[in-house]
């Protein structure tokens, strides 16, 4: 099966929803994935769920005043040191 827009509104689930995993009835699937991280002609393979999230998260910051910053959570200030400390580790597991 080929899962098209895998990365957008589409994807498996409304492939799911149509009954592609029972016509005919699957009882397990193997996954391939291009990862270009591999030299050419190479397989990878792990046992598990591999190359999947789906998370969300909200970063809620609180104003304040320039005399008292102390009493101030600067959202976007955060929302930068999440993304730097994600790419970090994205870097180190390269």
């Amino acid at each position: 099966m080929f899962q098209p827009a895998e990365e957008g509104p589409g994807g498996a689930k409304p492939m799911i929803e149509a009954g592609i995993l029972e016509n005919p009835h699957l009882e397990y699937s193997v996954a391939c994935h291009l990862w270009p991280g591999l030299p050419a002609g190479t397989l990878g393979l792990k046992p598990g769920v591999l190359m999947s999230a789906g998370s969300a998260f909200k970063i809620k910051g609180r104003g304040g005043h320039g005399a008292m910053p102390h009493l101030c959570v600067d959202a976007l200030d955060t929302a930068v040191q999440v993304a730097n400390a994600l790419h970090r580790d994205r870097d180190a597991h390269r």
